[in-house]
């Protein structure tokens, strides 16, 4: 019948102090048949079965292991059990036995108390630990995960001229005017979203508040989405107007105005928010 030790720390301590100790102590083995020994590992085994028993589940240091395993073997040390015993064989035989011996260790642990030592949990404390080991192999790339809650676009250059030209903002930015050519910057949008939230930023204003107009643009076509901003302003917004799109529109930024005298605004730059 399997058994299942209270401790495994205690019940491998004390079987291993008694087996040493009867097996071991003062003999120099010559014997090399296991054989031989099993008799030896069934009184440890049921020595130790009481011990672990009589212990139960107290709490357990390393001092208490070391404690069990020499008093064992001090016990067993040079006793050569009569096989013949049964008395042996029956846990009880040992248990005023065990008593004392964990009375022992108990007057131990009182001690240790006392002058304020606490031994570590049986095994030793821990050690440092190791270095880290080499990445193991990447995994199969995963599923493509659902789409993201979009971001912002923006455009920029840093001159439109002071011209009515009508010109076309660059995607991202570009240092120099823009672009009078629509198809030069165009780019299509990748899934359906809307277009929102359009700002206008003037970075270096101008000197006049004439107005300068920039408009987004559907494959060619111009929305609602639009921002009509002075040139000696900072600053243009539309948070009303949105534009619905989906995947293979081209959109632009078309930018219109009359001749401005004096001077335009420079380094302008127009964003808006896609949700998709």
């Amino acid at each position: 019948m399997a058994y299942t030790p209270n401790n495994i720390s205690v019940y491998i301590a004390a079987y291993s102090g008694a087996l040493t100790g009867m097996g071991v102590s003062g003999r120099l083995l010559s014997d090399t048949d296991p054989n031989s020994y099993a008799d030896l590992t069934l009184v440890a085994g049921t020595f130790a079965k009481e011990y672990d028993r009589l212990w139960a589940l107290r709490p357990t240091t390393e001092l208490d292991v070391q404690i069990i395993e020499k008093e064992c073997k001090g016990t067993w040390e040079g006793r050569s059990p009569n096989i013949s015993d049964t008395d042996l064989f029956i846990q009880s035989t040992y248990t005023g036995l065990c008593l004392a011996l964990i009375a022992l260790v108990t007057s131990s642990d009182i001690y240790f108390a006392d002058d304020g030592v606490i031994p570590p949990p049986p095994g030793g404390p821990p050690g440092p630990p190791g270095p880290i080991g080499p990445p193991g192999p990447s995994g199969p790339i995963g599923p493509i995960g659902p789409s993201g809650a979009g971001g912002i676009i923006y455009w920029g250059n840093s001159a439109i001229t002071a011209s009515a030209t009508t010109r076309y903002l660059s995607p991202g930015y570009e240092n120099g005017s823009a672009p009078v050519v629509a198809g030069l910057v165009r780019f299509a949008v990748t899934r359906p979203g809307a277009l929102r939230n359009m700002f206008v930023v003037h970075n270096m204003p101008g000197n006049t508040a004439n107005l300068i107009t920039y408009t987004l643009d559907k494959n060619g076509i111009a929305t609602a989405l639009a921002v009509s901003v002075p040139s000696n302003a900072s600053i243009g917004s539309n948070i009303v107007d949105s534009v619905m799109v989906v995947a293979g529109d081209l959109i632009d930024i078309k930018v219109t105005k009359g001749v401005i005298p004096g001077g335009t605004a420079t380094e302008i730059m127009a964003s808006v928010s896609f949700d998709g």
